[in-house]
């Protein structure tokens, strides 16, 4: 899988997780610490999550770090 297609699918994955939470990107950014700017870059895909963001995110919602994945991406990785 192409690595901006990766990006774009897992921060696709983010988007859904913090609408069903009904949580704002602005609120994820301050509970990573990170400015607005750098969350729109990352939730559009033009910059990618790293892995602590990552866990951090999985945190913020309650939500298992997998489910940060779409299924293309784990079910690619299993075989």
């Amino acid at each position: 899988m192409e690595l901006t297609h990766s990006r774009g699918a897992i921060a696709a994955e983010v988007r859904a997780c913090l609408s069903r939470r009904r949580a704002s990107q602005k609120e994820l950014a301050v509970a990573l610490g990170i400015s607005a700017t750098t969350m729109s870059d990352r939730m559009t895909g033009r910059s990618a999550f790293d892995t602590d963001e990552l866990l951090q995110i999985a945190a913020f919602l309650d939500v298992d770090f997998v489910e940060l994945f779409p299924m293309s991406i784990r079910t690619s990785s299993a075989a």
